[in-house]
């Protein structure tokens, strides 16, 4: 069995092959192989915020969790933000030790808040600021039509794929027939880390949203990449 295999360079061309398929039950019918791409670039819409509240003694008085929580959504409410994007995640059962009085423990809470935007962002971070809460970052950042945005993904990579087949063989005055398969490649790797961006190495964005004098800036934006692998019958 013989087989012909032309390779191609394509910015949406990982490889390609044009061959003899002795496994396909039309086997005098050649095939070529190739992979589409397609990927966009959005702003995310859903910003997750974690943070712990500790118990801490201020002027001889036990500043408990719910005095803090108490005083959070107050200052939360009155910033204009959604109090009800806040989850608990656990109540830590490995207790703070300490050495004052007849108490052995200070409790904490560990917190997730979600919210929209860099406006609103800057604005959780500012109450956080007010009330000397410190353990605070932005865990990870997403879109809330990320599945959508992904399908759509999906479906342009196949149209590339199938473009770039026939513009290969038109080239050689053939023509593409009917697809044999098409295969999403789900092993490629993830290139949407889901991290906000970076000034620089060693600096969190949310530590320069403008709450102390830094810069504001914009979240990095999420990219989606669809790939997939087609082959065509060629006519």
């Amino acid at each position: 069995m013989k087989y012909a295999l032309l390779t191609l360079c394509s910015a949406l061309l990982s490889w390609t092959s044009i061959a003899q398929n002795p496994t396909n039950s039309d086997t005098s019918k050649p095939y070529i192989e190739v992979v589409g791409q397609a990927e966009m670039e959005v702003v995310p819409d859903e910003i997750y915020i974690k943070f712990h509240l500790k118990e801490f003694e201020k002027d001889r008085v036990m500043q408990t969790i719910e005095m803090q929580e108490k005083e959070l959504t107050a200052a939360l409410t009155a910033a204009g933000l959604p109090i009800s994007e806040i989850n608990v995640s656990d109540f830590e059962s490995n207790f703070v030790r300490v050495t004052w009085g007849k108490k052995d423990f200070r409790t904490e809470k560990e917190y997730h808040f979600k919210v929209k935007t860099m406006q609103e962002t800057a604005k959780v971070f500012e109450v956080f600021d007010k009330l000397d809460i410190t353990d605070g970052h932005i865990e990870r950042v997403d879109h809330s039509q990320r599945k959508t945005f992904e399908d759509n993904m999906r479906i342009e990579a196949t149209k590339n794929a199938k473009k770039i087949a026939n513009d290969m063989l038109s080239s050689i005055g053939q023509s593409v027939g009917k697809a044999l398969y098409i295969s999403d490649k789900k092993n490629i790797p993830n290139v949407d880390s889901r991290q906000i961006g970076y000034l620089n190495d060693d600096a969190r964005l949310y530590e320069y949203s403008g709450l102390k004098g830094g810069t504001v800036v914009q979240y990095q934006k999420i990219k989606i990449i669809s790939v997939v692998s087609a082959r065509f019958e060629i006519i």
